[in-house]
């Protein structure tokens, strides 16, 4: 039901939409006066909770001691005679990071007043900054994330944090990549009239792109097999295959944008070309960072950053280069053969 209709006629097919709006709505006020009047009683009666009311081993709740303590004196030592704390992972590149990407949003909201660019151009600087900083603390392993002792492990006792971080990461680019193509099937379903494959994207190019993306899926496995086995020639030589075959698949795409701009095929021509071309960007600037990913990967690699015992890295990174091909093997057929 369209929220900026008041009135409507019974006929309209809306009165059970309205019906489960109304009753959702009710309880949410309920739930405001519960909320209340929980609080009221919690003041007026003095109720004091427990320590830790919900017996959670998390370091906020089980009584761990605070980053301060972990460097006083009789705290365990790691056998340097330095606290078991590592300072270095106390890094200030993520805030940084969010920084930059806020200034960036705020500048995209202020280009109808014309100041829209300046702030832009010092987010992207800020966003540059973080990311080089970040990638040469992690360089020289000044960038530390701990497994805290003692945490709350359910229901992912068998996942390291980091690990979970990536796949959490990952269902969050899901969620992106849902709402574009969601977007686009809905536009497809709802105009019958479309341009047929063929007569304006190029099937065979698009079938090269997919299989150096899928060719560059296999030599990231191959990567980490390498890897794992100890060997970082072959790890070297892989990831280098990789970043070819990624720069390979923007050079493709590249040519292809620019002749489809010969041809007067841009953004604003009509949906088939804001549609492909908003699409196919955004998955491009996703192969993009991958790139700048394997790029630090690949100096990381030739410092010997890795070993057949410390791979998680390459691991994690394989994680996101899969989902972009993944990404690809929709978009194909979508705009292509369809």
């Amino acid at each position: 039901m369209p929220r900026r209709i008041a009135t409507y006629s019974v006929d309209a097919g809306w009165s059970s939409l309205n019906l489960i709006a109304s009753v959702g709505g009710i309880i949410f006020a309920v739930s405001q006066f519960l909320l209340i009047a929980n609080l009221v009683i919690g003041v007026r009666g003095r109720i004091v909770s427990p320590p830790n009311p919900w017996r959670s081993l998390a370091p906020e709740w089980g009584g761990m001691p605070s980053i301060q303590a972990l460097d006083a004196p009789g705290m365990p030592t790691n056998g340097n005679g330095s606290s078991e704390h590592h300072e270095q992972h106390l890094s200030s590149r993520p805030i940084a990071l969010t920084i930059g990407v806020t200034l960036a949003m705020v500048g995209f909201s202020l280009l109808e007043l014309g100041v829209g660019w300046p702030v832009i151009f010092v987010g992207l600087v800020v966003i540059a900054w973080s990311l080089y900083g970040w990638a040469r603390d992690d360089l020289w392993s000044k960038f530390h994330v701990p497994e805290e002792e003692g945490r709350e492990l359910w229901p992912f006792s068998k996942i390291p944090k980091i690990k979970l971080g990536m796949w959490t990461f990952l269902a969050g680019e899901v969620i992106l990549f849902s709402g574009v193509l969601g977007s686009y099937l809905f536009i497809r379903a709802d105009i019958p009239r479309w341009p047929s494959p063929g007569t304006i994207h190029s099937i065979p190019i698009g079938l090269t792109n997919t299989l150096v993306l899928l060719t560059s899926s296999l030599s990231v496995v191959l990567a980490i097999q390498a890897i794992r086995a100890g060997n970082q020639k072959r790890l070297l030589m892989w990831l280098t295959t990789t970043f070819l075959l990624g720069a390979l698949f923007l050079g493709i795409k590249a040519s292809e944008w620019a002749d489809l701009f010969s041809k007067g095929f841009w953004f604003n021509s009509g949906l088939p070309g804001s549609t492909y071309f908003v699409t196919t960007g955004i998955h491009g600037l996703h192969v993009t960072a991958g790139l700048i990913l394997l790029a630090y990967l690949i100096k990381r690699t030739m410092n010997g950053g890795f070993s057949k015992e410390n791979n998680d890295t390459v691991e994690y990174f394989g994680l996101y280069w899969h989902f972009v091909d993944i990404i690809w093997v929709f978009l194909f057929p979508l705009f292509y053969l369809l």
